[in-house]
């Protein structure tokens, strides 16, 4: 499975957090600041996450363990080992 940009905007994945909390060194990721939003470049998303699911299907195929950490409690259940692997 492909990750698509319009698949990152529709699930809003691209809207980040208020600049005013926003780490400095992130602002090469951002496209915009709307409303006091970051707005980070799906483009780069895109990007970041085909090379997470490769790294890893390849730690996964060496039999290492992963473990995924994500401080959003909500994507708990989207962060599912199986559907990066099986992907």
């Amino acid at each position: 499975m492909t990750i698509t940009t319009d698949e990152v905007i529709k699930a809003q994945a691209h809207i980040g957090t208020l600049k005013a909390e926003a780490h400095p060194k992130t602002n090469k990721y951002w496209s915009e600041v709307v409303n006091g939003l970051v707005v980070i470049n799906p483009e780069s998303i895109v990007n970041q996450l085909e090379h997470a699911k490769t790294k890893i299907q390849n730690a996964k195929k060496d039999g290492k363990e992963v473990l995924i950490i994500s401080e959003k409690k909500m994507y708990a259940d989207e962060l599912s080992i199986n559907s990066l692997v099986d992907s």
